[in-house]
């Protein structure tokens, strides 16, 4: 920082001394010019006592002016820089305050954590990916499906302060980094609302989301092996692009769902609605599947898949 504010400083000064020279109107810039450039000597010795004395008053006056000029830059570069350490310490002390609340054994204080989170992500974007990383360990720490005995102890749906740690990290209009893809693989989320969440990119392989509300949910480009949403709400769900291997929607509500483009190898939807649904263009779906289906008004289909199900 030192270093940027001399640059900047000799840089003003530099430039101050050549708009002073490079004028041509002024007696005092010709007497200047006469002091430090030694060729131009005899100008200075031309000029009678009183000429020289106004010219070394005007120099004198534009030294002073520029001097102050700098002193003035250098305040105020001073100044942006302590409100930037300010800003940043006032950041670092509520972040640090939100990860204490996250250790509370009680819910209401967790509960204050997360909502803290969420408010620094919002006001500071640059610390979003931080957050993002604390929620992401706190919901692992309380639905992760990695340790087979404690799927006993879940709750029928998220407590509290698991389902708004879900609502911050997939808010759509929370300003999450571009390239920051949320991670939900291995979790137990039964019953969760997600309705109109932003799971762009996300990635939830082998989660439980049974029972779930994903209605108007951005599930575009996702990573979806394996998940399991029976019984789910996705009405109106956005799964363009979604690679859905082994994903099962057996009596899911799917009606509008979007699945254009989307793999769906080894996809079950017995007993799914799949009314007004839309899977053009979308890879490794059979007619066989869809026959499974509970119903199919509506649907859009390829050409050869129509045929096959004898849809208009």
């Amino acid at each position: 920082m030192r270093k940027k504010i001399s640059i900047i400083v000799l840089a003003m000064a530099a430039i101050g001394a050549f708009i002073f020279l490079a004028h041509d109107n002024s007696s005092a810039r010709e007497a200047f010019r006469a002091l430090v450039m030694p060729w131009r000597r005899s100008y200075w010795d031309r000029l009678d006592v009183a000429a020289k004395a106004q010219a070394e008053g005007q120099i004198r006056l534009a030294v002073v002016q520029t001097v102050t000029a700098i002193g003035a830059l250098c305040a105020l570069i001073y100044t942006a820089r302590t409100y930037r350490l300010s800003r940043r310490g006032q950041v670092t002390d509520r972040f640090n305050k939100a990860l204490e609340r996250l250790d509370s054994d009680e819910i209401y204080v967790r509960i204050g954590g997360i909502l803290a989170l969420g408010e620094v992500m919002d006001d500071h974007p640059e610390r979003s990916l931080n957050a993002f990383e604390v929620l992401s360990t706190f919901l692992y720490s309380r639905t992760s499906t990695s340790q087979p005995a404690a799927l006993a102890t879940f709750p029928k749906r998220p407590e509290s302060d698991t389902q708004l740690a879900l609502k911050t990290l997939t808010a759509p209009l929370r300003r999450r980094p571009a390239d920051q893809s949320v991670n939900l693989k291995d979790l137990y989320l039964v019953g969760a609302d997600l309705r109109g969440a932003d799971l762009r990119n996300v990635r939830m392989q082998r989660s439980n989301l049974q029972d779930a509300d994903l209605e108007s949910a951005d599930l575009r480009d996702a990573t979806l092996h394996r998940t399991d949403f029976r019984r789910s709400t996705m009405s109106s769900a956005k799964l363009k692009g979604a690679e859905l291997y082994g994903a099962d929607f057996r009596d899911s509500w799917l009606s509008k769902a979007d699945f254009r483009g989307a793999s769906l190898q080894g996809v079950q939807f017995d007993g799914a609605t799949l009314d007004w649904a839309d899977f053009r263009g979308s890879y490794h779906l059979s007619s066989e599947k869809l026959m499974q289906a509970r119903s199919l008004q509506g649907v859009k289909l390829d050409r050869h898949l129509a045929d096959a199900l004898g849809i208009g």
